[in-house]
């Protein structure tokens, strides 16, 4: 899995680049992931991808291994230098676009359990938990978010000169 992508179309690129098939996105339906159990495979990960009846060209269906990302992993990235900005009590819904500029992670609802940010006037977070079913993500991780200039801050002396 990378980051950068959102879970489904990421899994669809491995797919497709290993079978080297051309199957849309839409033709496919990808069940629960499971952990695999097969020692012999080293992904951590398992998904049945079938094709849908919509496809004329392939049918059938395939289980499809790969690694799931543990969102702890993330306290191993460096801090990106703007933090998505926001005020306690916003869903973390609200912000996957923030995160995705911010830090180019591309998380879904599909992706993330639904949990709002906490936290103070001088820190603030939010807990970026995975669903049980998400296609890419597992554990969970406190995400920092950034604050507000404090108004002193954007003065870089005490007097102003008024002309």
């Amino acid at each position: 899995m990378s980051v950068y992508l959102e879970s489904k179309a990421d899994i669809h690129a491995a797919f497709l680049k290993k079978t080297g098939l051309s199957i849309p996105l839409a033709d496919l339906y990808f069940s629960r992931p499971a952990v695999n159990g097969n020692p012999a495979i080293t992904q951590n990960t398992a998904v049945r991808l079938t094709i849908l009846p919509t496809n004329a060209s392939y049918q059938g269906s395939e289980v499809f291994y790969y690694n799931r990302l543990n969102l702890a992993q993330l306290a191993n990235y460096p801090a990106p230098d703007y933090p998505p900005i926001t005020t306690v009590g916003t869903s973390v819904y609200a912000l996957l676009q923030a995160i995705k500029s911010s830090m180019g992670l591309s998380f879904t609802k599909d992706d993330l359990e639904e949990t709002f940010v906490t936290g103070t006037e001088s820190a603030s977070f939010v807990l970026l938990k995975a669903k049980a079913n998400s296609l890419g993500w597992t554990g969970q991780f406190n995400l920092p978010l950034g604050q507000p200039p404090l108004l002193s801050a954007l003065f870089n002396r005490d007097t102003i000169d008024w002309i």
